[in-house]
């Protein structure tokens, strides 16, 4: 390891376009990235270094490879070097120890299995410990989690792009951008049948994507500026399928790695029968078939949540692309009610899970399974036997001719800004009711909300969660509920809601398994149909009509 003409990475043979995608994979162009104003530096500076190693490429190709393959050995040397500093395990210091260099190791790595690169084996003990200092789960350790989403999303582009379409492109980029940025590559420069070589056409791609990070035109979700240039070749072209494919994919939040999201659920089982019940549907649907990290909380108090605070800012989690959280329990007009019957004002859990700088520009889903008052929703239908289950605890218009161009569009690109996002935004929050009104829950299988937002969301793998969340509303405001705990007098309706500041589109993750295996009630049972579907078939939980329910 000290003879400086070690062979970091296996490079020999290896093609251009490879090494072009290696060394995109390896940085994150958006400024932002990082967890000091140190690291957030480096990240740029290494970005700035890769965009002028893409530009070389453009210049000269041979110059350019030469160039990549040593500046690739440059910084595979460097980690081999480094040293893994390790402390006591849980310590408060050990959460703040993991430096830049820790996590390029494991970007690295996953970047070289990614596209088939060799690296050398005395990386491999470094990478453990690295791991083993990140307290990496083993789901964690597998595929590409390691790398950016967004990087793998414009790979995923680039690959489906003819070279033809980049070179229009980079001439759309141009017209659009050259004087204001003053780039030195230029159409002349730039010759259409140099693409006929290998590896321009991903070097000319990801010289793009570098340029507008860093000219604050484009991040993970602000895609616009990029996506009307793909529009206006689309328009152009009159048809085709590949670029409404990339145009559709711009529109989406970036979910590109695995496990692709972390799923939180905080749900008070004490005196709420059929909470297990509760748990198994969404841990079998977020963990066994969306591959989502799952952690399960029962019987959470103040402690628990402070205790999240504090884990939820270590390094690895800004690796994940998405955070759902459930929390499943009592509740009344402003609180949520804890074990112990502990209180907890529902706007602040919501606000506290949203500051994590790790989920920033990330979707933030909030599926709240509690009641937000006492009042039932009145129906004069006779009703399915259950009970609630409350816990009775203290633009101007503008001047001038009108355009049909939104004024969002319209503002000067000097006074538009990508780059500080507000916590509160693509945050989407779906509460099982209503403000003051109640929820219900049956003793045997829990929340009808939780159980008809599990089913629908494994019915409707890659739909729009949006879409997916009206039809849950739809399903159970279709449903009469009974009383058979006295709560309240004669039926009732249930009408859940959400609202949202998503800024890009949601897509519910695929997975593997079909349907027909969706457990419900227990991970072993035999599948049985989601409570809506049951209520209309004349079906009821075991013991309707003899306090089969609670309210919530």
């Amino acid at each position: 390891m000290k003879n400086d003409d070690v062979k970091a990475l296996s490079l020999d043979g290896v093609p251009l376009a490879k090494l072009v995608k290696l060394l995109y994979l390896l940085d994150n162009g958006d400024k932002e990235t990082g967890t000091t104003e140190l690291y957030k530096q480096e990240n740029t500076a290494a970005a700035q270094k890769a965009k002028e190693t893409f530009q070389q490429i453009l210049i000269s190709r041979e110059y350019g490879y030469r160039e990549i393959a040593h500046l690739l050995q440059c910084r595979a040397k460097e980690l081999l070097k480094h040293e893994i500093i390790t402390l006591s395990e849980g310590s408060v210091a050990a959460t703040y120890s993991v430096m830049k260099k820790d996590e390029d190791l494991l970007i690295l790595a996953e970047g070289c299995h990614y596209l088939g690169i060799e690296y050398h084996p005395s990386f491999n003990d470094k990478i453990e410990k690295v791991q083993k200092k990140m307290e990496l789960q083993d789901n964690e350790k597998e595929g590409n989690f390691f790398i950016y989403a967004e990087n793998l999303l414009m790979n995923r582009i680039c690959d489906c792009l003819t070279a033809d379409y980049v070179y229009k492109l980079f001439y759309l980029f141009m017209n659009a951008y050259d004087c204001k940025l003053e780039l030195q590559v230029n159409s002349d420069l730039i010759k259409q049948d140099t693409f006929e070589y290998e590896g321009v056409k991903e070097a000319l791609f990801f010289f793009i994507i570098r340029v507008m990070e860093d000219q604050n035109l484009l991040n993970r979700i602000y895609t616009d500026r990029l996506r009307e240039f793909f529009k206006e070749m689309l328009k152009e072209a009159g048809k085709d399928e590949t670029l409404s494919m990339v145009i559709r994919t711009l529109k989406n939040y970036p979910e590109e790695c695995q496990p692709a999201g972390l799923c939180i659920v905080f749900c008070v089982t004490e005196g709420r029968e059929g909470a297990d019940s509760e748990i198994a549907k969404i841990q079998s649907v977020f963990e066994d078939l969306f591959k989502f990290t799952v952690m399960i909380e029962r019987n959470p108090d103040c402690s628990t949540f402070e205790r999240y605070k504090k884990e939820l800012v270590k390094t690895k989690y800004r690796f994940y692309d998405s955070l759902v959280i459930w929390f499943v329990s009592h509740g009344d007009e402003t609180n949520l009610i804890l074990a112990g019957k502990e209180n907890y004002n529902r706007e602040k859990f919501i606000d506290d899970f949203s500051m994590f700088s790790n989920f920033s520009k990330k979707p933030k889903i909030f599926f709240m399974a509690t009641c937000r008052g006492s009042k039932p929703i009145r129906t004069d239908m006779s009703g399915v036997g259950t009970s609630s289950d409350y816990l009775n605890t203290s633009q101007d218009g503008l001047t001038g001719n009108r355009v049909n161009v939104p004024v969002a569009m319209r503002v000067p690109e000097n006074v538009l800004d990508i780059s500080t996002i507000y916590y509160q935004m693509d945050r989407l929050v779906a509460y099982a009711t209503l403000p003051s009104n109640i929820s219900f829950r049956l003793k045997d299988e829990g929340s009808v909300f939780v159980d008809t937002v599990c089913f629908l969301l494994e019915e409707n793998q890659g739909e729009n969660i949006t879409e997916v969340l009206e039809g849950v509303s739809r399903l159970i405001h279709q449903i009469v509920f009974k009383s058979e705990e006295n709560k309240f007098d004669g039926e009732s309706k249930q009408a859940c809601f959400f609202e949202s500041t998503f800024q890009k589109t949601f897509l519910v993750p695929k997975g593997d398994s079909a349907l027909m295996n969706y457990a419900i009630g227990t991970l072993n049972s035999p599948w049985r149909p989601p409570f809506h579907e049951r209520a209309s078939l004349g079906w009821t939980s075991a013991g309707a009509g003899q306090d089969a329910a609670a309210q919530e």
